[in-house]
């Protein structure tokens, strides 16, 4: 089959590949599709036959024009909205940039010139065209184009309908209101506009006569939406069928993930409800996109010299512990799985203790916590201590059982066992302390065969963790009246940071 749309030098790029790397498979999805064409090439990239950007480089250099990956470029909102939604979804294009009143535009037929004519003509810019993978096109439309404004809309038609008063007379059909479409509609809406502010997480709370929707974007809450609270129960009970949750079940704490396209990745979420007053609140928390599942170095952490360059030096180290604290958002997973990649190596064994599993990493072992068949980080960790670990991650220390162990491991050089663990509060919400069973701040512990462990510790508050009245994770006494020097001061006799001479928690190596 032949096509008059064919790529010659795509073709060709195809051609040259083995039999044994896949060439008969793509030989063969272009005599269905049309060797060469705009459709044989998002088949070969679907079947994973070929890497997304080298097949789209061989495209866009068959037809002189710059490859973009829209799902890692700048998209702004300038850009954005020089171009109706219409008709970005009808010419496939997304505005990505304007740099000298030029907008740099990703289109699915670049090489169409009365297409590019078209879109100039529509929106009275001057447009530069490259080519963007269809798939990843779409997936930024449907990000980009979610707003406040359409997400009010979109609550607006679902009132419109008025089949969704939950709270009414006689038991609701769950099942149909969940299956909707205005209800599917707003909860994408809500999903995608999350994705657009990078928010981290989302909070959907019942309140007396109306609810809220709330986002996490840098530490703080943003309010995004209100609506009516006869909608409430109706929007937590698709967010339970997306997550195969018991839908009927409104007494009790649930938890679940789910997954939605975006492009050619799936965006990935976990919900947690519990029971409130006027209703359960839904917690959705933003896991990193498939697409972007890559582990970050150090270095694209952006750390400040002074920072990087000891926590570089206390990764490498023997043996030591390292505590990685902030609140949410502030970036302790990225930095622990950047600092696991620094260490990686085939000589050393690494085991992970997450709830959840956030992103799969090659090269070391993860363990996730099940609390229904009551596996929890305390037993996993008294478990992989067995299991003759170099380095372990543990996902949260929020109890004394789980930090006894671990401090116990870090203080009297358990043979093979290296740690490192994280937590989501900030560093003055604990009191430290040792294997006695005091609460200890999250952190990474690690240590060799090769002898104990220090008696330092470290701790690493990330930059934008710093609360604006902090409270010290380790106060210590400076001498004078009361405890020795050096004791820990239990937190039940914690006093504000001036009766103490106590310092602002920083960065030390």
């Amino acid at each position: 089959m032949s096509s008059k749309n064919a790529n010659p030098e795509f073709l060709a790029h195809l051609g040259a590949i083995p039999a044994a790397e896949g060439g008969t498979e793509i030989a063969a999805l272009g005599r269905t599709l049309g060797p060469g064409t705009l459709a044989h090439l998002e088949a070969v990239v679907s079947a994973g036959l070929l890497p997304k950007d080298q097949a789209c480089k061989w495209w866009a250099d068959g037809l002189g024009l710059a490859y973009v990956d829209v799902a890692a470029s700048v998209v702004t909102d300038q850009a954005v909205a020089l171009i109706p939604l219409e008709i970005a979804q009808k010419l496939k294009a997304i505005g990505l940039y304007v740099v000298d009143d030029v907008l740099t535009v990703a289109l699915a037929q670049p090489a169409e010139a009365d297409l590019v004519r078209r879109l100039q003509r529509i929106i009275q810019v001057p447009v530069s065209p490259v080519f963007g993978f269809p798939a990843d096109i779409e997936g930024a439309i449907a990000i980009h184009y979610c707003t406040e404004s359409s997400l009010q809309d979109s609550l607006g038609l679902l009132m419109q309908h008025g089949c969704l008063l939950l709270d009414g007379q006689g038991e609701p059909n769950l099942e149909a209101v969940a299956e909707s479409e205005p209800l599917a509609r707003v909860l994408e809406e809500i999903l995608y506009h999350a994705l657009r502010e990078r928010a981290t997480d989302i909070h959907v709370e019942a309140g007396k006569r109306e609810s809220r929707i709330r986002f996490r974007v840098d530490g703080n809450l943003r309010l995004i939406a209100r609506y009516p609270r006869k909608l409430h129960r109706a929007l937590i009970t698709r967010f339970k069928v997306l997550c195969n949750l018991n839908i009927a079940e409104t007494r009790f704490p649930q938890d679940g993930s789910f997954s939605v396209p975006v492009g050619t990745s799936q965006a990935s979420f976990r919900l947690s409800t519990i029971p409130s007053l006027y209703g359960e609140k839904a917690m959705v928390r933003l896991l990193t996109q498939a697409a972007r599942q890559r582990t970050q170095n150090l270095e694209e952490m952006l750390m400040a010299q002074p920072v990087l360059q000891p926590f570089r030096q206390i990764l490498r180290n023997a043996s030591g512990i390292v505590f990685v604290t902030g609140p949410t958002g502030s970036g302790k997973t990225t930095t622990l799985y950047a600092g696991l990649a620094e260490i990686n190596d085939p000589k050393i064994n690494i085991c992970t203790i997450e709830d959840p599993i956030e992103i799969p990493l090659g090269g070391l072992t993860q363990s996730q916590v099940n609390t229904h068949i009551d596996l929890k980080f305390a037993t996993l960790l008294r478990s992989l201590l067995r299991q003759d670990p170099d380095v372990i991650l543990v996902g949260e220390i929020r109890d004394a059982e789980t930090a006894r162990i671990a401090t116990e491991a870090a203080l009297t050089g358990h043979p093979g066992a290296r740690h490192a663990a994280h937590d989501q509060r900030a560093a003055g919400d604990h009191a430290a302390g040792g294997p006695r069973g005091r609460a200890v701040p999250c952190g990474a512990l690690r240590q060799r065969r090769a002898g104990p462990a220090p008696r330092r510790t470290h701790l690493f508050q990330m930059p934008r963790a710093l609360p604006a009245r902090p409270r010290s994770p380790a106060p210590l006494l400076r001498g004078g009246g009361g405890p020795r020097r050096g004791a820990i001061l239990p937190r039940a006799r914690l006093r504000p940071l001036s009766r103490h001479g106590l310092s602002r928690p920083r960065c030390h190596p």
